[in-house]
């Protein structure tokens, strides 16, 4: 991957059966995560200029919307480029009409405040109309592990609630 680019993380695991990575009686699953020695992770990194890697996201983290699949990192992203977002979280909530709707969770850069209409024009500039978000609230803080990875089951499990914002309605 080129540096400032987002790439999946391989590691060689080599070809020794000891030191292999294997899914409990599924060689099918097994044989798609480790190819040739290497352990696909799914876990999208970005380097920056002094070479340290730097995690971004899942890429099997992704919503179904509309028939089409859309990534949460790509949705991330952008959002991400807003002036005012100093970080977000974008994921699947249910949809009255089948499939999901994307909700995200925003936490504003420190003395700034993220305007529900602004943030969504800017995503209509830059996201196909499938992927720009429905659902907005804006946080404080995104929960996260020990790692910094953010935990995006009590996202889902929190859903839409009665602060939520309806983007769509912008």
């Amino acid at each position: 991957m080129a540096r400032g680019q987002p790439g999946e993380l391989w590691v060689h695991v080599g070809q020794r059966s000891d030191s292999r990575v294997a899914y409990w009686k599924n060689q099918q699953a097994t044989s798609e995560k480790v190819v040739d020695g290497w352990l696909r992770t799914g876990d999208v990194m970005q380097a920056d200029a002094g070479g340290h890697l730097y995690f971004v996201g899942r890429s099997t983290d992704s919503m179904r919307r509309r028939g089409e699949n859309v990534s949460a990192y790509e949705v991330e992203k952008a959002v991400d480029a807003h002036p005012d977002v100093l970080e977000s979280a974008a994921f699947g909530v249910p949809s009255p009409v089948g499939e999901q709707d994307i909700m995200l969770a925003v936490v504003p850069v420190d003395g700034r405040t993220v305007d529900p209409r602004a943030l969504v024009q800017f995503l209509r500039e830059r996201l196909p109309r499938y992927a720009v978000p429905s659902y907005l609230d804006i946080v404080a803080e995104l929960p996260k592990t020990g790692t910094h990875r953010v935990v995006k089951p009590d996202l889902v499990r929190r859903g839409v609630g009665a602060a939520t914002i309806r983007l769509e309605e912008l």
